[in-house]
């Protein structure tokens, strides 16, 4: 038939057939990879790979900007010139980046200088709240040769915080950015469950109309409006101007500035001159015309829409827990970190809430029920881990496919390691073997019940002769079945 084709493995597909699913790939992938920011972590995949180069770069000085693009190469395939675009644009936000240099000015429009030139590392802010790598779920990256993460557990509405821009296929979005202390202060109402009300703020100041906001939603619109002032009677002032507008210069001229001056051309208003004198804060003069009237000029120069702006929102943004889209207001950004807040604490990250003394110095990893411990070691980032176990429960671990117990792997890289029950609450962990790979330090089994149920073995702990372990311990533990340890010293 006309509308097959037979491919070079000598399949015939159907052309109608390949459009609609080719299509639909690319467009989710342009979605998904390119465009569209996480809800969780607020990020596009360009700049969460960022922060995650950082963040293994970091050692508490500046890095150079094209030693950081080259870095972020390993994880993020599409080119170094987009990577050093989004860093500049996070830099330019002053929440996470601590810049070092001349990063230009979102007023005037000014380009940052090339990446040889200027510095930056991770502001204490994203070293407190974006990064944990014990919550943090990871993926193989674009090669296969590193892990990257999935989305980073953000503890802070930072889609709000920052906003967010972007076109895909068939889609798009736009998410104004938001007041800090008006982001806390809102989030503190919906945890207590009061009512709130939260909208967009700029750093490039103005007045804003929100009476059509829609709380976020799609098709909410907002009016931003420049900030005007009388200096004299024959000098206006503009000294705040509208989100996403920029005074210009020699090689990109403001269209904000110009359409002052069509207006004049027009005879909408009259005025001598305009003069630009912008520097780290805007200020662009409006010489009048002797015998014009400044507050007529200023309501003339708001009618004719010369300094205001209507801004269209589209809060979308991408929820890869729910596999789907979602067109979300502020609420539900909310949520989302409650979720992130409660996975936290099952996880104790918050070991302070508890009062045992874990030795210093190892990363400590509370244990929920469910989850599989595995898994969990294998994703440690340190080679000292204290396990904690849960509290007055029965941990048995056991196949996710056939149900079955089953052992546990202490990986190389770890080189301590604490499992740890809780004082006056005995944990029972239900085991089959517990298999050592590589040289181990210390293994310490603290206030547990250890058990094989399956009496599958006479061991619970399985070492070879030629295994290196410096020390194994157990204090205040029940051992059911024997206990077997073969190769090691008296």
């Amino acid at each position: 038939m006309a509308n097959d084709v037979t491919m070079t493995d000598g399949i015939t597909h159907h052309l109608n057939r390949m459009y609609q699913d080719w299509f639909l790939d690319y467009a989710s992938y342009v979605i998904l990879e390119r465009a569209v920011p996480h809800i969780g972590d607020g990020f596009k995949p360009v700049q969460r790979r960022i922060m995650h180069s950082m963040k293994r770069m970091d050692d508490g000085r500046y890095n150079k900007v094209a030693n950081i693009v080259g870095h972020t190469m390993q994880f993020h395939p599409h080119g170094d010139a987009s990577i050093k675009d989004a860093l500049v644009q996070l830099g330019q936000k002053d929440l996470l980046v601590d810049c070092q240099g001349n990063w230009g000015n979102i007023i005037t429009g000014d380009d940052a200088a090339a990446g040889r030139y200027i510095e930056a590392r991770l502001s204490n802010f994203a070293l407190d709240v974006v990064f944990n790598p014990k919550t943090t779920e990871w993926k193989l990256s674009y090669d296969g040769r590193n892990k990257e993460p999935i989305a980073l557990p953000v503890k802070f509405p930072l889609l709000l915080a920052q906003g967010a821009e972007g076109i895909a296929v068939g889609l798009n979005c736009k998410i104004l950015p938001h007041n800090l202390g008006e982001i806390c202060d809102a989030a503190i109402s919906y945890l207590h469950g009061e009512e709130f009300h939260l909208y967009p703020d700029f750093p490039t100041g103005g007045s804003i109309d929100v009476s059509k906001y829609n709380d976020g939603q799609r098709g909410g619109v907002v009016r931003i409006r420049a900030k005007i002032e009388k200096r004299d009677s024959k000098t206006l002032a503009i000294t705040e101007i509208p989100y996403g507008k920029t005074t210009g210069t020699a090689s990109k001229p403001s269209t904000f500035i110009d359409s002052i001056l069509k207006a004049n051309e027009k005879g909408k208003i009259k005025i001598r001159n305009v003069e630009d004198l912008t520097a780290a804060q805007a200020e662009i003069l409006i010489h009048l015309t002797p015998g014009a009237s400044s507050d007529k000029t200023i309501d003339a120069v708001y009618y004719y829409k010369s300094s205001e702006d209507s801004t269209k929102v589209d809060f979308t943004a991408e929820d890869v827990a729910a596999g789907k889209l979602t067109i979300t207001g502020l609420k539900a950004n909310s949520s989302y970190k409650v979720k992130l807040w409660n996975k936290e604490n099952l996880r104790g990250t918050y070991s302070f809430k508890t009062t045992e003394a874990y030795p210093e110095g190892y990363d400590v990893m509370t244990l929920a029920e469910g989850e599989d411990l595995g898994t969990i070691l294998e994703e440690a980032t340190s080679d000292k881990v204290v396990i904690v176990m849960p509290k007055n429960a029965t941990y048995q671990m056991t196949s996710s496919d056939t149900g079955e117990q089953k052992g546990l792997t202490i990986p190389a890289n770890i080189k301590s390691i604490y499992f740890w029950g809780t004082s006056g609450a005995v944990s029972t962990w239900k085991v089959k073997e517990i298999k050592i790979e590589g040289a181990k330090d210390l293994i310490r089994f603290y206030n547990l019940n250890l058990e094989n149920k399956d009496n599958s073995a006479d061991y619970i702990i399985n070492l070879n002769k030629n295994d290196n372990i410096g020390s194994i311990q157990f204090e205040k533990c029940n051992i059911k079945n024997t206990l077997h340890l073969a190769g090691t010293k008296e």
